[in-house]
């Protein structure tokens, strides 16, 4: 169950990235498909009832001062519902450097074909390096529970 359960974490995760890089929205169907994936992976054992609710007031925050989309909050906060308390760090150190190497990225090709404005109105896909590192934790806490060998 709990490998069924983070194969359809992965193709949600691989939709969401699509979705994002084409569209630059993220849908609440694949949010809502992902929130339950999560919870089921771990049989919801990974749910910090303290930390959850200030990482919903955080993203709130950054949603309402426009720092990050809604979208992007939704995502994390659906994959954290996997992922145990002890690698919130790891997810957030993975989201951070991942991202900011797209954005180089994306900031350097923008430059090479003169397309900054564009990228400026566009913005960056962020939603891409936050399904990897929510990717990455609910696979390191079903690893950490014993709910899945090291090597699958």
């Amino acid at each position: 169950m709990v490998s069924l359960c983070l194969g359809v974490i992965v193709v949600t995760a691989l939709w969401v990235c699509y979705q994002d890089i084409r569209f630059r929205e993220i849908s609440n169907h694949s949010v809502a498909i992902t929130a339950v994936s999560c919870v089921m992976a771990t049989s919801g054992s990974a749910l910090s009832w303290i930390a959850w609710p200030v990482a919903f007031a955080a993203g709130c925050m950054l949603f309402a001062f426009r720092i990050v989309a809604g979208g992007d909050i939704k995502l994390a906060l659906a994959l954290l519902l996997g992922i145990d308390a002890v690698w919130w760090p790891t997810f957030f150190f993975i989201t951070a450097v991942s991202g900011g190497l797209l954005a180089i990225g994306y900031l350097v090709f923008a430059c090479i074909n003169n397309t900054l404005p564009q990228l400026r109105q566009r913005g960056i896909p962020y939603g891409v390096p936050i399904a990897l590192a929510g990717v990455c934790g609910v696979w390191l806490t079903a690893v950490d529970y014993g709910l899945l060998s090291f090597y699958m």
